[in-house]
């Protein structure tokens, strides 16, 4: 089968993306957005009067506000709408990392819901509206208003973990993992995503087991897995015994290859 990844798109900045057309073209299987769809602090919140301001210093409904319009930019780009539309329903994910869980480095698990509270509701319910419309395989399922009562619920919890068997005659596995919700100092997952991921991956002997990531595995700058020694080699452990794929968001830079 032939699985699309992408990651890091700022459709508020960069207006022009005609990748998302090349991409259609490839006539994919599947979409699996990797993290960082929108950038919700950049550009910063913008706020009546005039001025902006971090995201972190948004109340609820100015930052509601904010994201809200940037995922509506994204989902309706023609370029990705038409991609989305074309793979229909059950045929494209996402998982979030930094920008679109928050802000540049947020980590949930080191963040005191006493002072971050409305900040992950608010994420939580719009990231939640994204995802639907893409299960969908229809941009305009997201809602037209920020009035529509998703963005209303008060205990919306963290995307977390999901697995998706991409195709039984294939034997290919997607695991959508969750690096910011339960993200500290010392963890990625954490203990109970570990859990959960090894035992999808024991009920599947002989499976190819795509997991999806915000972060890459292996780098020489920024954000990467080896700074969390107990994910690192637990991952290191289970592909020993699994036939494993990371497919890493937030690379940034163009392979050599391919280098100008």
């Amino acid at each position: 089968m032939k699985i699309a990844i992408a990651s890091c798109m700022n459709a508020k900045i960069y207006t022009n993306q005609p990748v998302w057309r090349n991409i259609e073209q490839m006539n994919p299987d599947a979409l699996v957005l990797l993290g960082d769809s929108i950038y919700l602090d950049i550009p910063w919140v913008t706020v009546v009067p005039g001025g902006s301001i971090h995201p972190s210093e948004a109340d609820a409904a100015d930052f509601l506000n904010h994201g809200f319009e940037l995922f509506r930019q994204l989902l309706g780009r023609p370029e990705f709408a038409s991609l989305i539309s074309r793979l229909g329903p059950g045929k494209a994910f996402a998982i979030w990392d930094d920008h679109d869980f928050l802000w540049n480095g947020a980590a949930g698990g080191a963040m005191p819901s006493k002072i971050y509270g409305d900040h992950f509701r608010v994420t939580r319910t719009l990231f939640k509206a994204f995802r639907t419309a893409l299960g969908k395989g229809n941009p305009a399922a997201f809602p037209n208003s920020t009035s529509d009562p998703v963005f209303s619920s008060p205990n919306e919890p963290a995307p977390g973990y999901q697995v998706i068997d991409l195709s039984s005659a294939e034997k290919v596995c997607l695991h959508l993992t969750d690096g910011r919700s339960f993200r500290d100092k010392h963890n990625l997952l954490g203990s109970a995503q570990r859990a959960q991921i090894t035992l999808e991956m024991n009920k599947r002997p002989g499976w190819i087991n795509i997991l999806a990531s915000g972060i890459v595995f292996n780098g020489s700058k920024g954000e990467c897995w080896s700074g969390f020694r107990d994910d690192h080699e637990w991952l290191l452990r289970t592909a020993q015994e699994h036939r494993i794929l990371v497919a890493s968001g937030d690379v940034h830079e163009k392979p050599p290859a391919l280098a100008t």
